[in-house]
């Protein structure tokens, strides 16, 4: 087996690097044996006392890529002061993508329409694809999964959205991000967005001001997460223990030498989800991911022998891993440069349909529509 001086130096380069980083699109998480706390995650307060759940969502998209400013959550979501944020709602933002386009809203109007993205372009500078995004639900009806959402959460190392009570003392819907527990003393971390006087909300408590940050036991956990709404005026109907779960698919990069002599780029991808029993009219939706595309991004100097591939089709929870053949060119002028890179992209094109519901002001209706985005995902890596 013949290796050109150029691969073997490009190799042990990228054996370094394997061995020294995680070549990974994953989050990296704190853990202490069975606890876990995903680190890093941006705090944003609420804009006003009805976006709980679009400041949850900008945690979240913040997370993982480009801040995504909640006045354009609210319009692409259609968060209403009357019914707030559907977790549905929450979903299709989370897909939102540059091939995009604006939801109807009716005769009135957007609320920010300064804000509003045109095919993607007022998320990001150019938000290519969107994520992996479900409405999950508790497998047995009225029981608690808080134990299946901390194991789900740990192992996708991704902070899942929760549609709770406020409090005790008041049983409104109110979202919160969760990002950890702490198996010592079972308790459940969550980030709160309304950052605000408890007293502003007209709850009298020993904590004058809510903080950022709080911790729950699993009893309070619980009772606060028991909350479902069965409107059916707004047709907001979802059940108790509701979470929206979100996640880039992920990428993992390997390397090796092959019989060739050559590189062997190695990536395994995963649409991830489902990851427990679907909530409400999400049912009737799977969100299968058509016409997936990988691409390879190399710099100067490298070059595949291996086309990029295509899929028909990829299903919440599939995985399928691709090769790529690489080799460094021998040409003086065409070397490698380092430090250097290798990225692969993956997505494809899911459908979503989000039913009618009660508008911004009184006696209007947002329409119902179908809806088409890309989603996906992508690791790098430099050497």
């Amino acid at each position: 087996m013949a290796i050109n001086h150029n691969t073997y130096v490009l190799l042990l380069v990228l054996c370094v690097v394997a061995a020294t980083v995680v070549v990974s699109s994953s989050i990296v998480k704190e853990q202490t044996g069975g606890s876990f706390k995903i680190n890093n995650i941006p705090y944003h307060r609420q804009i006003n006392d009805y976006n709980c759940g679009g400041a949850s969502l900008e945690m979240v998209l913040h997370h993982y890529g480009p801040d995504v400013d909640q006045r354009t959550g609210i319009d692409i979501a259609r968060t209403t002061s009357a019914t707030g944020t559907n977790p549905i709602d929450i979903v299709r933002a989370a897909h939102y993508s540059h091939i995009s386009t604006p939801p109807p809203m009716g005769a009135h109007g957007y609320p920010f329409p300064s804000y509003l993205p045109a095919h993607g372009s007022g998320i990001s500078p150019h938000r290519d694809y969107g994520y992996a995004a479900f409405v999950q639900h508790q497998l047995v009806p009225g029981a608690c999964w808080a134990s299946e959402l901390a194991l789900i959460t740990k192992g996708l190392n991704t902070p899942a959205i929760l549609l709770m009570h406020y409090a005790r003392e008041d049983l409104g819907g109110h979202y919160r991000v969760f990002f950890g527990h702490n198996e010592d003393t079972d308790t459940f971390l969550l980030l709160d967005p309304w950052d605000r006087s408890n007293l502003d909300r007209g709850v009298i408590s020993a904590q004058p001001l809510q903080p950022r940050v709080v911790s729950y036991s699993r009893e309070d956990f619980c009772f606060l997460w028991n909350y479902a709404d069965h409107s059916s005026l707004f047709n907001t109907s979802y059940g108790n223990y509701t979470a929206v779960i979100i996640s880039p698919w992920h990428l993992d990069l390997k390397f090796y030498i092959n019989e060739k002599g050559n590189v062997t780029v190695e990536c395994r991808i995963e649409y991830p989800g489902p990851f427990n029993a679907l909530a409400g009219h999400e049912k009737e939706q799977y969100y299968l991911a058509k016409n997936v595309i990988v691409n390879i991004e190399l710099p100067k100097g490298l070059r595949s022998l291996t086309a990029n591939p295509t899929f028909p089709s990829m299903a919440p929870g599939e995985v399928k891993t691709v090769k790529w053949d690489v080799y460094a060119e021998n040409e003086m002028d065409t070397g490698v440069v380092y430090p250097s890179w290798i990225k692969v992209k993956a997505y494809g094109t899911i459908s979503g349909y989000i039913r009618a519901r009660q508008g911004w002001l009184p006696n209007t209706v947002y329409p119902a529509y179908d809806y088409s985005d890309q989603i996906g995902g992508e690791a790098q890596v430099w050497f």
